[in-house]
């Protein structure tokens, strides 16, 4: 079962976006440049409007303990809606600085993070090629979802207005991306956790899905030249499992990007 956290820079990002104002610098403590100090004083420039474009990934969202029958047994751990980051960030993908993506690959991913003789990649360029539909739902007590319908009363003019009361329903204005992680990415993850934790491992566990908004801009390290995420935040955390392993096949990852709102009558 999905668990999903919004989190306060989510919901400053969509202010921001929502009335076009490019945001101020960021707090300490609110960026991933910040966390794994990347560009991490660089600012929005003017007009400059931060996206969700960017998918990270970790394997902090649950933690083992005993069932009443003294089973082992994984339980999630909850983050918080200020939480700026995932508990536990693992990489997408691992290279050699010294021999380093192509242009072409590099711009599949962002927060590269070089540390030492090695390079580490922690996000995920988010694929907005297929254009998504944002749909309009109604989710009922026991997590239902229907179709919502607008009906004449909601802009008829209202002569004699009631209280509304709360109908234990939400409505929600929500849009589905669908990808997958194929069997090379699943394969290039391991080998990146293996690259990090010096270990041999072909199978892993996610345990949680991070969603970011960021503004892309070109910067450069060297004589490499490539795009890289400025002002990257966090703004909402699937907590899951999803289960990869070495030429395991393609696993389909869909992401929910919704605003909900308590229902009346």
């Amino acid at each position: 079962m999905q668990k999903v956290t919004h989190t306060i820079y989510g919901a400053s990002t969509q202010l921001h976006a929502s009335l076009k104002l490019t945001p101020p610098p960021a707090e300490q403590h609110t960026t991933l440049n910040q966390k794994f100090n990347i560009f991490e004083n660089e600012s929005c420039n003017l007009n400059e409007i931060p996206e969700i474009n960017i998918l990270t990934i970790g394997r902090g969202g649950h933690t083992v303990g005993l069932d009443g029958n003294n089973v082992p047994i994984a339980f999630p751990v909850p983050h918080k809606a200020t939480r700026a980051a995932l508990h536990h960030h693992i990489p997408f993908r691992h290279a050699l600085l010294s021999n380093d993506l192509d242009n072409v690959e590099r711009n599949k991913y962002r927060l590269r993070v070089v540390s030492g003789s090695d390079v580490f990649y922690y996000g995920l360029v988010i694929d907005k090629t297929i254009q998504p539909m944002v749909e309009l739902v109604k989710i009922n007590g026991q997590g239902t979802v229907s179709d919502f319908m607008p009906v004449s009363s909601d802009i008829d003019t209202l002569h004699t207005p009631t209280i509304p009361t709360m109908s234990g329903e939400m409505v929600s204005a929500r849009v589905s991306i669908n990808m997958e992680l194929t069997e090379e990415q699943g394969n290039h993850i391991i080998a990146a956790v293996n690259a990090l934790d010096g270990t041999s491992s072909t199978i892993l566990s996610l345990s949680e899905v991070g969603i970011c908004s960021s503004v892309t801009r070109s910067v450069a390290d060297g004589a490499i030249i490539y795009d890289e995420g400025i002002h990257v935040q966090l703004n909402h955390v699937i907590t899951t499992y999803i289960g990869i392993s070495e030429n395991g096949g393609s696993t389909p990852l869909s992401i929910t990007h919704a605003v909900s709102e308590p229902m009346s009558t």
